[in-house]
Parts: C-alpha cells; sequence; structure tokens
C-alpha cells in the first residue's frame, strides 16, 4: 500500500512538473526579452532593450532605445509587427522622444502589396499613399537590432550559405523608405562570453546596398542575437543579463563669474521655461537674447548656447536662453506650434529681457541660430531697443525639407542607389504633401487615421524671409556661418547676403568659416559628459568684437578696434 502511495504521489508530482514546465517553456515562446548594451568605439553610450511576442496571428517586435550621451537625450521606442503565416510586415511604429516631449513620429502600413507612410517632426509632416511592394517585406535599419530579428526567424540555418529578404529600408525618419533587400550569409560557428557563460554562436554577415558591413553573432542553441557588430562605425551592440546604468553629466560648465537664474516668463496662454546668466555686478548689464531653431535641442542649444553665454557672461553680458514651446520644461505643443507662434515666443521672451531691473534697455543684441534666424525678420524692431543682430548658420524654412541640403540629399543618394524608382516614391510624397497642405481647411487634418496639424507648413508655402529682412535697414547684422554645414543650403546664405546688401543695410558684415559646420565647433564625444559642441574660438572672438563695436562702454569688455573680414580659415 505504501509503495502505491508513493508511486500515485510521484506521478502526480511529476504531471504538475511537466504541466509547469511545459507552461513556462509555452510562455517563454511566446515572449522573449533581451537586453544590448551599445557602445561607440568601446565605450558604452546607452542600451536596449527588445521583445517578442506571438500571439495567435501576429509576431511583434517592440524596442526601446535609451542614449543619454545622446546631445538631444534620445529614447526611441519602436514596434515591428508581422503577419505570423508568412513573416509579413503588417505596421511599423517609431515614436522618438528628447528632453521628455514625443518630437517625432513614424509609421508604416503594408495595404496588400502597397504601403502607406506617415513621419511626423515637431509640426511638420511628410506623408505618401499607396506604394507598390512585393508580397513579401519587412523593415530594415542597420542600427536597429530588432530589425534583424524576423530575417533570423525566417533564415534557413540548415541550408545556411547566401539567402536575400525584401524590405523597406527606413533610417532618416522625414523621407519615405527605400525597397531594397537584404542579404545574411553564414560566416563561421564562434565562442561568446554572455555574463557568466560563454556561448557557442554562428556569425552571420548581413549586406545592403551602399551600407557598410555588418556582422551579427546569434546563439547556436535558440537563434537569439548575441551581439552585432558596424566595423566601419566602431558600432557594438553585445547581449547582456542585466541593464548597467550609463549615466551622462549635463555639459553646462562652472560660470564662477555669472549667476544662472531660472525663469519663466508668459507667451500666449502658456509659460515658457529658460535660464538668465547674469555676471555678478550691482550695475545695470548689457543683454544678448538667444533664440534656437526648429529642431529637437533645448535651451543649451546642443552646447552652442553654453559657450556663447559663458563667453558673452565673461565680458560683461547677461543673457537670456529658453526652452522652445513643447521643449523641456515649457509648456505647450511642439506638434502644433506654428510660425506665428514662435514669432510671439520670441517677441515676449525679448520683452521680458527688456523689462529686467538689471537688464540695460538700450544695449540688447539678439543672436539666432537656424531657422530662427528668418523668423526674426517677422518682428517689428522699431517696438524693440535692439542693438543688433546676429544671424548664426540660418536654415531656409520649408513647408516639407530643403532639397538642397547636403544631409538630405545624401539620404537620397542612399536610398537611390537601393531603389531605381525611389525618386518617384519622393516626388510622389512631396506632391502628396503638399496638396494635403494646401487643400486643408482647418489648422490640422486627418491623415492614415492621425490627426496631424498643417498650420505651419501652410504658413511656409507662402513664407518669404527675403522680403521681411528688408525691413530691419536701422540695425547691425552679423551673419556667421560654416562651409560645411550639411543641414543648410548655400543658395539661401548667398541670397541673404544679397538682400542684405542691395537693401541699404546700415551696418552688415557677413563671415564663411571654411572648416566647420553648423555648430559652428567641434563635437566633443568625450568622458562621462553629454556629447555637445564647443564653439570654435574665432567664432566667439568674431560674435565679441562685433558685439563690443556695436556697444557703448560695456562693462568688462576689451573691444581692440578691429574690422571684421569677409572670410576666416
Amino acid at each position: 500500500m505504501r509503495k502505491l502511495y508513493f508511486f500515485l504521489v510521484l506521478t502526480v508530482s511529476i504531471t504538475i512538473a511537466l504541466v509547469v514546465f511545459t507552461f513556462v517553456f509555452l510562455e517563454k515562446e511566446k515572449h522573449r526579452s533581451l537586453i544590448y548594451e551599445v557602445s561607440y568605439n568601446g565605450e558604452a553610450v546607452g542600451y536596449i532593450k527588445v521583445d517578442r511576442y506571438l500571439t495567435e496571428d501576429k509576431v511583434v517586435y517592440k524596442s526601446l532605445s535609451r542614449f543619454p550621451k545622446e546631445i538631444n537625450s534620445n529614447v526611441i521606442s519602436e514596434k515591428i509587427v508581422l503577419n505570423r503565416k508568412d513573416y509579413n510586415l503588417d505596421k511599423y511604429l517609431k515614436e522618438c522622444t528628447n528632453f521628455g516631449v514625443i518630437n517625432e513620429f513614424t509609421y508604416i502600413r503594408n495595404k496588400n502589396k502597397t504601403f502607406d507612410f506617415l513621419s511626423l517632426v515637431q509640426s511638420k509632416f511628410y506623408a505618401v499613399s499607396d506604394i507598390p511592394i512585393t508580397k513579401y517585406i519587412s523593415l530594415f535599419n542597420e542600427r536597429q537590432i530588432s530589425t534583424y530579428m524576423p530575417f533570423l526567424d525566417i533564415y534557413n540555418f540548415t541550408m545556411g550559405g547566401a539567402q536575400s529578404f525584401n524590405s523597406l529600408y527606413c533610417s532618416y525618419g522625414r523621407l519615405p523608405p527605400a525597397r531594397c533587400k537584404v542579404i545574411l550569409r553564414s560566416v563561421k560557428d564562434e565562442y561568446l562570453k554572455v555574463g557568466p557563460r560563454r556561448v557557442k554562436t554562428e556569425c552571420i554577415m548581413v549586406k545592403a546596398k551602399t551600407l557598410p558591413l555588418i556582422y551579427i553573432w546569434v546563439s547556436k542553441a535558440d537563434r537569439e542575437i548575441v551581439r552585432l557588430e558596424i566595423k566601419s562605425d566602431g558600432l557594438v551592440a553585445q547581449k547582456v543579463l542585466t541593464v548597467h546604468n550609463v549615466s551622462m553629466r549635463d555639459y553646462p560648465p562652472e560660470e564662477p563669474y555669472c549667476e544662472k537664474k531660472e525663469i519663466l516668463f508668459p507667451s500666449g496662454d502658456i509659460a515658457l521655461s529658460g535660464t538668465m546668466s547674469m555676471p555678478r555686478k550691482k550695475e545695470k548689464m548689457p543683454a544678448a537674447l538667444l533664440i534656437d531653431g526648429d529642431g529637437v535641442y533645448n535651451r543649451e542649444n546642443a552646447g552652442l548656447y553654453t559657450d556663447i553665454s559663458a563667453g558673452l557672461g565673461r565680458a560683461g553680458y547677461i543673457t537670456l536662453s529658453f526652452d522652445k514651446r513643447g521643449i523641456g520644461k515649457s509648456q505647450g505643443d511642439s506638434t502644433s506650434a506654428s510660425v506665428t507662434d514662435y514669432a510671439l515666443d520670441i517677441k515676449n521672451a525679448l520683452k521680458f529681457l527688456a523689462s529686467h531691473e538689471k537688464v540695460d534697455g538700450n544695449r540688447i543684441f539678439v543672436v539666432t541660430h537656424a531657422e530662427a534666424c528668418s523668423y526674426l525678420s517677422m518682428l517689428d524692431f522699431t517696438q524693440y531697443p535692439v542693438k543688433g543682430i546676429i544671424l548664426l548658420a540660418p536654415l531656409r524654412p520649408l513647408p516639407i525639407m530643403d532639397f538642397e541640403c547636403e544631409n538630405v540629399l545624401a539620404n537620397i543618394k542612399t536610398r537611390s542607389a537601393m531603389d531605381k524608382n525611389f525618386q518617384k516614391i519622393l516626388d510622389e510624397s512631396n506632391t502628396q504633401t503638399l496638396e494635403c497642405v494646401k487643400n486643408s481647411k482647418q489648422e490640422y487634418a486627418f491623415i492614415q487615421g492621425r490627426r496631424v496639424y498643417v498650420k505651419k507648413m501652410s504658413q511656409l508655402l507662402n513664407f518669404n524671409p527675403f522680403e521681411d529682412f528688408k525691413k530691419i535697414t536701422d540695425k547691425p547684422v552679423l551673419l556667421i556661418y560654416g562651409k560645411k554645414d550639411r543641414f543648410g543650403s548655400p543658395a539661401y546664405i548667398t541670397g541673404i547676403e544679397k538682400i542684405m546688401q542691395e537693401s541699404g543695410y546700415n551696418s552688415f558684415d557677413s563671415l564663411g568659416f571654411r572648416n566647420l559646420g553648423h555648430f559652428l565647433g567641434d563635437l566633443i564625444d568625450q568622458g562621462g559628459t553629454v556629447k555637445h559642441y564647443a564653439i570654435n574660438s574665432e567664432v566667439m572672438e568674431a560674435i565679441l568684437n562685433w558685439i563690443t563695436r556695436n556697444s557703448v562702454n560695456v562693462p568688462g569688455a576689451q573691444p581692440d578696434g578691429s574690422a571684421l573680414e569677409n572670410e576666416q580659415t
């Protein structure tokens, strides 16, 4: 009897164990979670967490990427949904968060042999519908590890060799994706270390036209990616067991000669947040308002305004920089902000600065960067005691993209080499996007089921900054630009120079720096500090000399009487 009881208990225990094991195994098959540490040139810069889900008819890959070292505090959330039967792409969604605000959204939808595309970047959008694709399609971005996983799920490891997959290449979010082929080829077996264990892996070479060679190492046991490497870029994504804390210090340097104060000022029905940097002096001082462009940068403007504020502070100037609406600590919505909203914010920032008790209202300068240079021309400067205006690396404000911009052209070239019909897709995108803006009767439109704001783009269709620049003839203006600016247009810079020279400006100077880019300095990527641009010393000196020349009795300034040259090396 005892033996019978023992075998009965044993049988029940084994049954329960098998049920639990089966449940755990099936749950693991339905949901896998992986973590990868990302490094550039040997330095950890962030991590990617990937989750793979199986439903009754879908395979879902979700990834969350955090890169605290990036200039604009990138957090990227992506979701790839495929049909479980044939691993055909159903839809793709991407959200990019900067300084706590979603500033970029990308959506691709497969509609049975055609796809729709929608990209939102702050208050601009780009859309196209009904682009033909092959029967099977997936999605690819060489820097996003989750896009490799669908290929591996259907790659025939037994057969090995080179196997080709149709895909949509989607990296630069503002442009529509290009149709391309991704080729995987098994190279060799290797052992790699994951935590305390050595894992046997299969090394697979990944090739896509125009892209550098990519290598991924896949576990022989469960086909999970253990490592991704793009040697030409110094990029490595390594599987880890737990997230390692990647903490970074902000760039703002110590300013013993200045006191920094967090401020709020009203602009319409919202409040904008900023920083006032004030030299430790009792008397009233001259001041400068620092205004950044349309990008996803905060008041520090990728470090450019941090350095300008410090340089002007040493020369005895108060500075005010602020977060645009919907960015950082400022209220408002960046996705609905219009050109008139932005001009209103500039006007109210200038009003706040001029009314401050420590500011000499007769000696206020305005420093602008990128698109803000053009929006500044909308203000009526007869109402403000502005002593002079500095335009840094102006960008052309357009409803979609500047197709004279080197960065845009380079991305178009890459896609055109992948997809011989990409130019047709791009032309159709331009047509559909602009038609939607022109035909909209409200400030927003519904595109592919999502509400998008069109007010700003509608305003930019008829915006001619050259005409507005003619209105500032009584203010001294300094234009500074880098001749290696990949985001700007040389023709736009030339146009500004021509308008100003022909419009009888009271005082106009233009400086072109041969070896500088959009942020007029070097990108600093070292140590535990967030990436930032350090302003070129000659640019900073030119700014100080010009302001000194156009100011009177500025405390702490060191005028040298030198005239500005037309070109710098």
